[in-house]
């Protein structure tokens, strides 16, 4: 019985051995999170991806999100319709498990965090016009979600920090952020892009220099 023993360990002793080379991850492409994260060409493709969850969020017609948040005015509102209690204010419906008030939070939250990972990353690498041109179009995107998220909920969480696998079970302090500290972030973003944005792209729907901030 112990002869047995004796061998059942010492094969998988060996066996782990031999296959040690096996069990040892290889990237097929460069699209690691170290080429992502921690070159400029990576970081590009990263701001793509922000480009990606914009138009995911521009294209729910399940939830007809946007058209929902935008159709009631001082003027006018529309009469049925998804989302209509947008319009007409209505109390039953328009609430926090309301589907359009958890997806617009849920997007424009995904897409700080990942433009926060962007900035973040950008400051260990060397500084370039184009590096700058990229950390530039993560701001934009973090600027605009901000400024959605104001103007929807008044009562936001402001976030710079990127989530990461050494900070993500740190205790947070979540507090609304006042209409000064949220509009200070946002004008901090413009007048960064506004600097170090071209007047036009060689890419046609990307984030180009913005008119002055007032």
């Amino acid at each position: 019985m112990k002869k047995s023993i004796l061998f059942i360990f010492t094969a998988c002793f060996l066996f782990t051995t031999s296959c040690s080379d096996f069990l040892d991850e290889e990237h097929k492409t460069k699209y690691s999170s170290e080429y992502v994260f921690g070159t400029p060409e990576g970081l590009k493709l990263a701001v793509n991806a922000l480009y990606a969850l914009q138009r995911y969020y521009a294209n729910d017609t399940e939830n007809a999100t946007i058209f929902a948040l935008e159709r009631g005015t001082d003027l006018a509102v529309t009469n049925g319709g998804t989302g209509n209690f947008y319009g007409i204010y209505d109390p039953n419906y328009l609430k926090p498990s309301a589907s359009q008030v958890g997806f617009m939070w849920r997007t424009m939250y995904q897409i700080i965090g990942k433009a926060n990972e962007i900035i973040a990353a950008a400051e260990d690498l060397e500084d370039t016009p184009s590096l700058r041109a990229t950390v530039s179009e993560a701001k934009c995107f973090r600027a605009q979600s901000y400024f959605l998220l104001y103007r929807t909920f008044d009562r936001i969480w402001l976030n710079i920090q990127p989530t990461t696998a050494e900070n993500v079970n740190d205790p947070r302090d979540f507090h609304a952020a006042s209409e000064k500290e949220v509009f200070d972030l946002i004008y901090e973003d413009l007048e960064y892009a506004i600097t170090n944005l071209d007047w036009v792209s060689d890419e046609a729907g990307r984030f180009t220099q913005l008119p002055p901030v007032i």
